[in-house]
């Protein structure tokens, strides 16, 4: 199957290859067409892919259904760290994702799985893949004749969330 995909933060900026779609790429995946941001930021701890907020103002993005980005939009539940009680997210992503009418999919934060939905975008942390960031997860984005939804698949425990567009 094809799999499209962002670089993360422990990633190398400029990191390309077969379907790769940060840095201004798009492709389609059935009838969705997914563009994306790639790193993480705004903070600066010293990983490979990092940028400041004005950086991600500036990037060019194409027209999409789905936008893929590592990081999530500050001060929703998908950027919580409980650990240190803190949100981690970009406000940049976040005045994206108020202005896209389609979704929002990242990860980054593996801690905090779920959905929110903000101005027409409903947006979906799909939390980690398992060690060293937790369990097993996946998320799921369907747009069909039932209605756009996301969802969220603990496979440890079988647990599935699901949310649809309000």
């Amino acid at each position: 199957g094809t799999a499209l995909w962002v670089p993360g933060n422990h990633d190398l900026e400029g990191l390309d290859g077969e379907g790769c779609v940060d840095r201004g790429g798009s492709m389609a995946l059935g009838d969705l067409v997914i563009a994306g941001i790639g790193g993480a930021g705004p903070a600066r701890f010293g990983f490979c892919y990092e940028w400041g907020e004005d950086d991600i103002r500036a990037r060019d993005v194409p027209p999409c259904d789905v936008l893929l980005c590592h990081a999530p939009p500050i001060d929703t539940p998908l950027d919580h760290v409980p650990a240190h009680d803190a949100h981690a997210g970009s406000m940049a992503l976040r005045e994206r994702a108020l202005v896209h009418t389609g979704f929002y999919a990242c990860g980054h934060i593996h801690e905090s799985p779920g959905a929110v939905q903000l101005g027409d975008c409903l947006c979906l942390n799909a939390g980690g893949l398992g060690r060293p960031w937790g369990k097993a997860q996946v998320g799921w984005i369907v747009r069909d004749e039932a209605g756009d939804r996301v969802g969220h698949t603990d496979l440890v425990s079988g647990d599935e969330r699901w949310w649809a567009r309000e």
